[in-house]
């Protein structure tokens, strides 16, 4: 079938013909004598070019689609349908500043095509410009009143500013436009879900898996609503079924595991785990959990897993950290700063893993200029909203110290962050070297009592340490231990945690 008369890769739900290919008709003149020659040295007319893209993106070769858009760009560099569809292709790629200026050249093209505004918003969603996005979609919606995807992006960038009402009333809209629209089911689904309201929430999944039976986001949805209800056996039942008509789905595997984990059969989640990484070896969450399935220590906790886990913890995580954890370790550490480094003002402070800003709040009236970072891009905007940070940056620990200046800050501060680093050699090094001569380094981290191993990984995903390890990478980089104490800095499921407070110094003369 011609590439004409299939869907849209704009995301439209509409045939190529009766969308961007009939708006680049009347947007442009006929490609006529324009010819793109190929990597194999096939010359073809533009349009043909386009249409031969769309059927690679429509098969998923998403990179080879892109290519062939941008040997049309090479010979008609102002082509907006070009620009619209290899901007959509960057935006799957995860290439969202190059999406981005993609998509707003189209528009100074052809600005009265609702569609590449829409999809302008669905790009600045994905940048976390919740303002931005609604802007974008609302002009969309100004242009084409009756287009869906432009209300279904206005929704997700309504849901992204927490205002969920307005959200909610937006995708059921979007359904009285389409009716199951999957999107817009899943949408809804999930904002009922975030509300506490489960039932509800449920029946959206399952609608959605009655409608596309594969449908992996339903499928997956169902069985976390289950397992969040407490309702185990039914999760585990669901995936089961899911699992026997849909073998080839990894995400199945990945929770039926998770399922058997809290319930506590190590082996039905460790089978089922290893199912995950048989179908998706490089699956580098699925790597960690297993090993902590298994008891075996790895490095550290891949990038990926702290950053998911934290995004999806974002908005909760204080309230259920501090009030339901009794979580100390900020107001311990603080205290024990200001004991042994003697911390003072005017100081320049790094926060590493900073979260929300717990640390930050209590480090602030000390600091002329403190920095935290985060890999949680959604812990850093929750972390910015209090106003209290000199700079915030999404990003990992020890890239951001390696490429930070010699003596760069008075002190750098972890807390609670290295339960997901095992390995702690390269941090302490870049530490000691960013840190000024008479500076200091405070940390906390889960306590290993038995000093026999430098640290192992709990089935929990969090890996605890030895004094003796933390003492041996004191010495051997060179600090100064000038406070170590063992204290409780959590509960966990009302069983306290046994943590280390440590404040090493930096000696005041410089050992090179």
């Amino acid at each position: 079938m011609s590439s004409r008369n299939k869907l849209c890769t704009c995301g439209s739900g509409k045939l190529y013909r009766k969308c961007c290919g009939k708006q680049q008709v009347n947007a442009t003149k006929p490609a006529g004598s324009h010819r793109v020659t190929l990597p194999n040295g096939e010359q073809l007319p533009v349009q043909q070019v386009i249409e031969a893209a769309m059927s690679l993106h429509q098969a998923g070769r998403v990179r080879r689609a892109a290519e062939l858009y941008r040997s049309v760009l090479a010979v008609k560099p102002r082509h907006a349908d070009a620009l619209h569809l290899l901007g959509v292709a960057e935006r799957q790629l995860g290439n969202l500043p190059q999406a981005v200026e993609l998509i707003r050249t189209a528009i100074t093209i052809n600005p009265q095509t609702a569609m590449y505004h829409s999809n302008l918003g669905q790009v600045y969603c994905a940048q976390g410009l919740a303002v931005n996005a609604e802007a974008s979609c609302r002009r969309a919606i100004e242009l084409d009143s009756v287009l869906p995807e432009a209300y279904l992006n206005l929704g997700n960038a309504l849901k992204l500013q927490h205002k969920a009402v307005e959200a909610f009333e937006i995708f059921e809209q979007v359904l009285r436009l389409r009716p199951n629209y999957i999107d817009a089911l899943l949408a809804k689904g999930d904002v009922l879900h975030e509300a506490g309201k489960h039932t509800d929430a449920l029946e959206c999944y399952r609608q959605i898996i009655g409608l596309q039976p594969g449908s992996t986001a339903g499928l997956t949805r169902v069985g976390i609503n289950l397992r969040v209800q407490g309702r185990f056996e039914e999760a585990i039942s669901h995936y089961q079924t899911a699992i026997q008509n849909f073998p080839k789905i990894p995400e199945l595997h990945h929770n039926l595991a998770i399922v058997f984990h809290r319930l506590g059969q190590l082996e039905d989640a460790i089978a089922s785990m290893r199912c995950v990484l048989a179908l998706t070896p490089d699956d580098t969450i699925a790597q960690h959990l297993l090993a902590t399935y298994e008891g075996r220590a790895t490095a550290s906790a891949p990038a990926e897993y702290v950053r998911d886990l934290f995004d999806a913890y974002a908005e909760t995580f204080e309230n259920h950290l501090v009030q339901k954890l009794g979580y100390r370790t900020p107001d311990l550490l603080f205290d024990a700063m200001r004991s042994s480094a003697g911390v003072q003002d005017n100081l320049s402070i790094l926060d590493l893993g900073c979260g929300t800003g717990l640390m930050g709040v209590l480090l602030h009236a000390q600091c002329t200029r403190l920095i935290g970072i985060d890999i949680s891009p959604k812990m850093v905007e929750k972390a910015r909203e209090k106003g209290i940070y000199t700079e915030l940056l999404a990003a990992d620990i020890l890239p951001y110290l390696q490429s930070s200046v010699v003596g760069n800050f008075d002190g750098v501060v972890a807390a609670d962050v290295f339960v997901y680093v095992g390995v702690l050699d390269s941090i302490f090094t870049q530490v000691k070297r960013v840190v000024k001569c008479g500076g200091f380094f405070a940390f906390s981290v889960e306590a290993l009592l038995d000093d026999e191993a430098d640290f192992v990984l709990d089935a929990t995903g969090r890996y605890r340490h030895s004094a003796a390890y933390l003492r041996r990478l004191t010495a051997a980089s060179g600090l100064l231990e000038i406070h170590f104490a063992s204290t409780i800095i959590r509960y966990q499921e009302d069983h306290p945690v046994q943590g280390y407070l440590c404040v090493l110094a930096v000696p005041a003369i410089a050992s090179l």
